[in-house]
């Protein structure tokens, strides 16, 4: 039977590699209009299933806020008695204490991320960013918490047959989920 490459109509938009694992078909037709299977006679299909169920919890649970708050007030400005700072793409970041100069507070910004490594990685270029989008100088550390949010175990066995005995191993490993949340004053230096 000849091959066509096209997708059936039902799906005319899904590449190839995504309608494969969606359908577990290959983006083809026979001359006859069927739909041909991905797998063999000899061999058995793996089901995607449970890769697009980690991948729609990683988009669900994955993603970051980063959300700018102004601050409104009669006293908007303050000076400070020292603390540690670092700079970041441009912007200062006070953390234990505030700048030993005279600023005025513009607005806070909340950030809520995964604390996973990534995420955590990406924090303070976020922050900065968002700053520098309200024409900030830094940044002061308000607080920062994380919660564990629950587990993801993964485990394993295999079991040997040799004759009339069975060997069995096995092994198992749980994560947290983390949920990091952080507040900065978002402040730009008076001169």
């Amino acid at each position: 039977a000849s091959v066509t490459s096209s997708q059936p109509p039902l799906f005319p938009s899904l590449p190839p590699l995504l309608f494969r694992r969606l359908t577990g078909y290959r983006p083809a037709i026979s001359s006859g209009g069927e739909l041909i299977p991905m797998f063999d006679k000899n061999k058995t299909m793996k089901s995607s299933y449970p890769k697009l169920a980690c991948a729609a919890l990683l988009l669900l649970c994955g993603c970051a806020t980063t959300d700018y708050k102004t601050f409104e007030g009669r006293n908007t400005v303050f000076e400070g008695d020292g603390g540690t700072r670092a700079t970041i793409e441009g912007i200062d970041f006070w953390e234990n204490g505030e700048p030993p100069m005279k600023f005025a507070l513009m607005g806070i910004i909340e950030d809520e991320r995964p604390g996973g490594i990534i995420p955590m990685a990406r924090l303070k270029g976020d922050i900065a960013k968002k700053a520098k989008l309200q024409g900030a100088d830094a940044v002061i550390l308000l607080g920062s918490s994380s919660k564990i949010r629950g587990y993801v175990t993964n485990a394993s066995a295999t079991t040997t047959f040799n004759g009339n005995s069975a060997y069995s191993s096995g092994t198992g490993i749980s994560a947290p989920i983390l949920r990091n949340s952080a507040s900065f004053a978002v402040i730009k230096y008076v001169k």
